[in-house]
């Protein structure tokens, strides 16, 4: 098993559903011209994302993922999840899992990362970091700092 678990900017499986979406806007729906509005109306404006050609690059990717992330469904611990966490009584996995999110972050709330929690049967932490949803790519010092550090209790 690994060492640890992190997650990082959404909101725990079991809160996936359309009845706990912040934004109300299906990304996943939208034409190229509506997509790229709603993206900008929830994210910000993104200078990785001002080329016209970058944006029909990663297109078909954002909308891929956004079509999994806005339509997964929440089906509770498997069989299988439950024989990895130790049994048919347990719920969530043995590892230690820590919820990263951004203070600025408007795609989640506090307790959607919160919800994380019921995902394990060992410690689970939270960690929030300043700043949007692109915190890691803004401020990738302090969650390399961040992590390594954490590492490197979870191995002493």
């Amino acid at each position: 098993l690994p060492l640890k678990l992190y997650v990082s900017a959404n909101r725990a499986p079991h809160l996936c559903h359309r009845s706990h979406d912040v934004h109300p806007v299906h990304l996943h729906q939208l034409n190229y011209e509506q997509f790229w509005e709603a993206f900008e109306v929830r994210y910000g404006s993104n200078k990785d994302l001002r080329s016209e050609g970058i944006r029909k690059y990663v297109y078909p990717m954002l909308k891929d993922d956004f079509t999994l992330l806005e339509t997964y469904e929440w089906r509770g611990f498997t069989t299988t999840a439950n024989a990895v966490s130790g049994g048919a009584g347990s719920r969530g996995l043995p590892v230690p899992i820590e919820a990263f999110g951004a203070k600025g972050d408007t795609r989640y709330t506090k307790e959607q990362i919160s919800g994380w929690r019921e995902h394990t049967t060992v410690d689970f932490r939270e960690k929030w970091f300043e700043g949007p949803h692109r915190y890691i790519v803004d401020q990738p010092e302090e969650v390399r700092k961040h992590v390594a550090y954490d590492l490197f209790g979870c191995l002493v």
